[in-house]
């Protein structure tokens, strides 16, 4: 397990995911892209409810 956590910390790998929030019927999708100066994000999709 030690080794796993060394090795992880030498890796500079940049991400992209996308994140999905959801509160009270609405939802909200952001791209997030994390470069070695900080993350970007970019709104895709708001949503005001179910089926729009």
């Amino acid at each position: 397990m030690v080794t796993n956590e060394l090795n992880f910390q030498g890796d500079h790998t940049n991400w992209r995911y996308r994140l999905e929030k959801g509160q009270s019927g609405k939802k909200q999708v952001e791209e997030i892209i994390e470069t070695k100066e900080g993350s970007l994000s970019r709104l895709l999709f708001i949503s005001d409810g179910p089926g729009k």
